[in-house]
């Protein structure tokens, strides 16, 4: 887009011409511009995107071709889609208008009175859906001429073909009273086929000739259905239905559908459990043998016990229901698939998976078929929970990662027996900043996909890729030839749907290298012998490797349909997140081209590697100001959070944030920022964060331009404990700002999360890696409490922690300020009202960062102690 770009370059020129650019200031956010929400057309023709906050308080829509060539730009139209065949653009403007955009002819149509809109193809066409703000519903084609139409339509419903459509509409003559019609999209015929309370929860069947409904009448559901023949629809089953007992109620559930030989229909049967009746309604009774502590079961998760819900079916025939899971059990995450809906994993606990010490806890895993109920037993009375499952496309298989053998297993499901399928991978299946953890296999990286007609799964290795059989009978084979572990490069599926049948026999990945940070783009050959070939690695990225190993999300990453190119987001510390196009990920050409930054004294990002006193090496990130002068001292700040150095390539905007402090706007502002890695250590973690930041410091102290008198140390959650460790055990910094840290760990061990359970197993295998119980290593425990060690502690410190804090208790700080008051050390807390483990809210945020940037300030540039430091009661 012409005009924003150059607006961006002249503000850029203006500063060059007439002086030094200008700072970043706390309000800049307020005209900062976001380029996202991107698309590309099916033939890979033409791509569009939003500048969002362009003009300020506004949005611009800009259409592109895919050469670069611009051929629209409008204010404010959102909700915009392209026509499956690439010859329209749709979208909402203002007021309710619909604007339709003719990409050949270059020619627009509006039209107005619009509520909502959606695209649908019925039969070979597609044709544009709308509802009008007058409650009227239309199919038209996309020259605005009316198919169809209704009026005092509440709901619509096509089916998955597109040549049926269920409306239901309000009864003129009867305000609580509703209709719904049956048509047939291809000759418009009509068919009414209920009358009565209103109906929700419409489904169809994959063919698209029968279809259910819910219906509720005084308080209880019952399940409507109908097809072509009958005169009206029927209640399939209700709270009097034979099969379903007294206490359980209809309700759609997690899995309401037809099956996919569309003779059943899947609902589910909910129970509300009352646990622990006591004469007294005021008393709660805890006992040694529960299966979770009374806190879960009051907690924010309490009705996955509270509320049970059993997934059942009713037959469409005979009209029988049968009950599939009873009592504690549950089904296993997404097992319960259309494809495979003759099968599904069924748990059978509803302890808490983290209470591995617990007998009551303990889960099995079964296999249940679900035209017979039949359960067949997979894994009994499990102390260490299975959480990768796998069920595969054609219902052959069921894989899941044992963490105990550390293994995959398969169950074949016609044989009826299991074998280890990757005894012979001789690499780790753990994601690679977890491996030192204490217990690493539960962490594995997990299932990318089948081949075709479940022949050999795709699986990750910490770096690599490799295919196992699930017959057992084929060696395993390592597709990436370990070029990931050679080169420590993560190899990750870019946007296939996990756990499903690879849509291509070339496996589109991503590629992070961990060492040099470069980010790209690899092709697997899945099934023939043309192994890994590169297309493109940079020193860039798109996406967000706070995660590394997570799938491009469709506002960075954008594949046409018919695989003829591919948009991207692309971005880096001083490049702007803009969109790119390219055919075969090799070459790129820029779409977007805005540049916020350019106006303004930004910032440059270095890799640095350094060791510790022991000879460990360590990654971490310088960041300066564009102006920056070696022959000047700099005070620096130092941010920790275990693994920072990923975010080399990352872009970060001049924003308000919640927690720590925005990078840019202090490194404009002329100060230095530090991201350095810390390498955790079992049992020792608080010592191993200190000997990270130990040589982090003393890494930057051989730079004559780091001010070593003026240094500070920042950290949240994590990054706080680590803080509240290190500012109690050396005196290297001038400042410290703590948000939101464990000052004592044995607390940790004891207290509970928001949903109740105990936070014992994360003291023990999380960041803080304690690795044993309280009560078998109290000196552990100790050792990694900083408010044991507060005597020592010489450093300013401004701590952040709220009372809202449901992920660390805010009475660690509570406790540690206390302390800390009571020895007459210089320390703030800053706790907002109803505020949770960040600052949220504008205002909230506004004040947050003030706050820190006004400390920072008089502790590292000896600038005058802001008010709100100098107040007390």
């Amino acid at each position: 887009m012409k005009r924003t770009f150059f607006l961006f370059l002249g503000a850029s020129m203006y500063c060059s011409s007439y002086g030094q650019k200008p700072v970043l200031q706390l309000n800049s956010y307020k005209s900062w511009p976001e380029v996202t929400t991107g698309d590309l057309s099916n033939n890979g023709k033409y791509a569009f995107y939003q500048i969002r906050n362009y003009p300020v308080s506004q949005n611009t829509f800009v259409l592109k071709s895919t050469t670069g060539k611009e051929l629209l730009s409008l204010l404010n139209l959102s909700d915009a889609k392209f026509s499956k065949n690439s010859r329209y653009l749709i979208g909402k403007l203002p007021n309710d208008t619909l604007f339709i955009y003719n990409l050949p002819k270059r020619s627009q149509k509006k039209i107005a009175g619009i509520g909502s809109y959606e695209l649908l193809m019925i039969g070979k066409q597609e044709k544009l859906i709308w509802k009008g703000i007058n409650e009227s519903f239309n199919v038209s084609d996309f020259n605005g001429n009316q198919v169809y139409s209704w009026t005092k339509v509440n709901q619509y419903k096509f089916s998955p073909t597109g040549h049926k459509l269920l409306i239901e509409q309000q009864d003129t003559g009867t305000p609580k009273k509703v209709i719904c019609r049956w048509i047939d999209t291809a000759t418009g015929k009509e068919k009414l086929i209920y009358e009565g309370a209103s109906s929700s929860n419409v489904i169809f069947d994959g063919e698209g000739e029968q279809a259910a409904f819910i219906v509720n009448i005084d308080g209880g559901n019952s399940i409507y259905y109908y097809k072509e023949g009958l005169d009206t629809a029927i209640v399939l089953a209700d709270q009097n239905s034979a099969g379903i007992e007294n206490g359980l109620a209809i309700e759609t559930g997690e899995y309401w559908a037809f099956s996919k030989d569309g003779e059943r229909i899947f609902f589910s049967l909910k129970e509300n459990i009352t646990k622990n009746k006591t004469e007294n309604p005021n008393l709660e009774i805890w006992s040694y043998e529960d299966a979770y502590l009374r806190s879960f079961y009051n907690g924010n998760r309490g009705n996955e016990i509270k509320e049970r819900h059993y997934l059942s079916t009713v037959s469409l025939n005979a009209k029988n229901v049968k009950q599939l899971i009873y009592g504690k059990q549950r089904i296993v995450g997404n097992s319960l698939k259309f494809n495979t809906d003759t099968l599904f994993l069924v748990q059978s606990s509803f302890g808490v998976n983290t209470e591995e010490w617990n007998p009551n806890s303990r889960a099995s895993y079964y296999l249940c078929f679900t035209k017979t109920g039949k359960l067949v037993p997979l894994e009994i009375n499990r102390s260490k929970a299975i959480l990768t499952w796998n069920v595969s496309p054609n219902g052959k298989y069921v894989v899941y990662f044992d963490p105990v053998k550390q293994s995959y297993i398969a169950y074949d499901c016609i044989l009826k027996n299991k074998i280890n399928i990757s005894e012979a991978v001789t690499a780790k299946f753990t994601e690679y900043y977890r491996l030192h953890y204490p217990n690493p296999e539960e962490y594995p990286v997990g299932i990318i996909g089948w081949l075709k007609n479940d022949e050999a799964l795709l699986v990750n290795t910490t770096y690599d890729v490799w295919k196992l059989d699930p017959t057992g009978i084929s060696q395993v084979k390592n597709m990436t030839n370990w070029v990931g572990e050679k080169t420590k490069t993560v190899f990750f599926p870019a946007n296939e749907k996990r756990g499903e049948t690879i849509s291509s026999d070339k496996l589109l990945l991503s590629a992070f290298n961990t060492q040099t940070k470069d980010y790209g783009f690899y092709e697997l050959d899945a099934v023939g012998n043309q192994g890994l070939q590169l297309l493109s690695m940079a020193s860039r990225y798109t996406g967000d490797l706070d995660v590394v190993y997570t799938q491009l999300n469709s506002v960075d990453f954008l594949i046409a349909k018919n695989k003829k190119g591919y948009l991207l987001r692309w971005q880096k510390t001083d490049q702007f997140p803009n969109y790119f196009y390219s055919k075969d990920l090799k070459t790129f050409k820029t779409l977007s081209d805005v540049q916020p930054q350019k106006g303004y004294n930004w910032l440059t990002a270095e890799l640095c590697n350094y060791k510790d006193s022991l000879g460990n090496t360590y990654q971490g990130i310088v960041y300066k100001p564009e102006d920056f002068d070696p022959k000047k001292k700099y005070p620096i700040i130092f941010n920790i959070y275990e693994t920072k150095s990923n975010q080399l390539n990352t872009y970060y905007n001049p924003e308000l944030v919640g927690a720590d402090f925005n990078i840019p706007l202090l490194v404009s502002n002329g100060y230095l920022v530090f991201l350095p890695d810390i390498r955790g250590e079992i049992k020792y973690s608080g010592d191993a964060a200190l000997r990270s930041i130990v040589s982090a410091t003393d890494y930057v102290s051989q730079f004559p331009w780091v001010d070593t008198k003026k240094m500070a140390v920042v950290g949240h959650s994590v990054g706080g404990f680590e803080t509240n460790f290190i500012i109690t055990h050396c005196n290297k910094f001038a400042a410290a700002i703590s948000g939101a840290g464990v000052s004592n760990m044995i607390n940790v061990a004891t207290d509970l999360w928001g949903s109740g359970e105990n936070r014992q197993w994360f003291a023990q295998n999380s960041a803080y890696m304690t690795a044993s119980p309280l009560n078998d290593d109290l000196d552990t425990y100790i050792r990694n409490s900083p408010m044991l060690q507060a005597k020592q502690l010489n450093t300013p410190v401004l701590f952040m922690h709220n009372d809202g804090d449901h992920s660390v208790n805010v009475q660690q700080t509570q406790s540690f300020f206390i302390v800390l008051r009571s020895l007459q050390k210089t320390a703030w807390w800053l706790k907002y009202k109803g505020q949770g483990h960040g600052v949220t809210g504008e205002k909230n945020q506004l004040d947050f960062n003030i706050k820190v940037w006004s400390f920072l300030d008089y502790y590292l540039k000896d600038k005058p102690m802001p008010e709100w430091m100098k107040e007390h009661i």
